[in-house]
């Protein structure tokens, strides 16, 4: 059984448990310190050596990276549908999870003017935007992990509703991803 220990609000960890809720898969989610304060929690702590969350077990198996734990979720305990074989969409969906690394949010971009942060937040907005124009999912006519990495991002880091008004491809998305069987609701407070 998957142990994963994470902060409920943490955006990174809902994405996990996101794509555990919609796959099915049993996990026992644990409290994750961010200091090793007693024996109980350095373990955790130990397993990647970073002190950062989320952290997951799988066995002897031990991961921390977002990107890797739906990368593996997807293979272990789905199909090919989730992470997609062929040369082209598998380099695509590592372009759209190197997008959900969230670079282009204004809360990522403190050292830029208002003006500037504003210019990332509709650059990554319309790049969305535009490839939900032409596809119903990040990856084509089917959802896939890129499409629960971005998720979170769009729905709660802050970014309100009104700004999504010139993004309506966006809402659809949205929309659609809410739907997903087993779908679970982000958390109201957020730690990227």
């Amino acid at each position: 059984m998957i142990t994963f220990f994470s902060h409920d609000d943490c955006l990174n960890a809902y994405s996990v448990r996101l794509m555990m809720s919609i796959l099915g898969t049993s996990f026992k989610q644990r409290a994750f310190k961010e200091a090793p304060l007693n024996e109980q929690h350095y373990a955790t702590w130990a397993a990647n050596g970073l002190g950062a969350m989320p952290v997951m077990h799988d066995g002897t198996l031990k991961l921390h990276q977002t990107a890797a734990m739906l990368t593996y979720l997807s293979r272990a305990y789905a199909s090919e549908l989730w992470m997609p074989l062929t040369p082209p969409a598998l380099a695509r969906v590592n372009q759209w999870l190197n997008i959900a690394r969230g670079d282009w949010l204004p809360c990522t971009n403190q050292h830029l003017t208002i003006q500037q942060r504003w210019q990332r937040l509709d650059t990554g907005l319309s790049l969305i935007e535009q490839q939900l124009a032409s596809a119903s999912w990040l990856i084509g006519h089917r959802p896939t992990i890129a499409d629960i990495a971005c998720y979170p991002l769009l729905t709660a880091t802050g970014i309100e509703d009104a700004i999504f008004k010139d993004y309506p491809y966006i809402l659809k998305w949205v929309s659609r991803v809410q739907t997903l069987p087993n779908f679970i609701p982000a958390p109201q407070t957020t730690n990227t």
